[in-house]
């Protein structure tokens, strides 16, 4: 389960062996102190009945069957990005050796995914450095006003990935504002 962005809401992100139901279940750390005691505290908690345990979200859900839950979290160096849950049948107990074992492996996963997010970021600036690298070379490729201006906003809407970018200068009494480029689909606006 990952925790999402600026939330406390964790989501199934992959399973095996989850019985049906399960793969729609959103934790709510708010309201699940079995996940929050884990991340908090980055050491694993264990409940050996999660219908029936009040720490567990899933207390008193019937329906999606009493289980054991191990919960580990899922923490890299810095961040904690959500948590494993490792579950059986309604009273196992895990023991130190399972329980270091599933910590080994969900801290292998935690740095797995800082090192993909790290990757994913590093990526997203050389393509920004690449971008304004072009954004540079292309305006001083001319002396046109206009050329340069269309140039500007044309890449400002990649590098920020915006469908639209609109230009304006002061107008000629300095009491007004003209669209003078347009990366966009309101060409129409380019003089008003």
């Amino acid at each position: 389960f990952l925790l999402e962005a600026g939330a406390t809401r964790l989501h199934p992100a992959a399973s095996f062996g989850m019985p049906p139901g399960f793969d729609a279940v959103v934790v709510d750390v708010a309201k699940d102190s079995l996940a929050a005691e884990a991340m908090r505290t980055r050491a694993p908690q264990q409940t050996l009945d999660t219908a029936a345990d009040p720490r567990s979200q899933l207390a008193g859900r019937t329906e999606l069957g009493a289980l054991s839950a191990l919960c580990i979290p899922l923490a890299a160096r810095h961040e904690v990005e959500g948590v494993v849950y490792v579950a059986d049948r309604m009273g196992r107990r895990f023991g130190p050796d399972e329980i270091a074992v599933a910590s080994a492996l969900a801290g292998a996963l935690g740095l797995g995914l800082e090192n993909a997010h790290l990757y994913a970021d590093a990526r997203r600036r050389a393509e920004q450095l690449g971008l304004l690298h072009e954004v540079g070379r292309s305006l001083v490729e001319t002396l046109d006003l206009e050329q340069i201006l269309n140039a500007g906003v044309r890449n400002l809407a990649r590098i920020v990935d915006a469908p639209d970018v609109y230009l304006s200068l002061l107008g000629e009494g300095g009491d007004t504002l003209e669209f003078r480029a347009i990366a966009g689909s309101r060409e129409d606006l380019r003089g008003t």
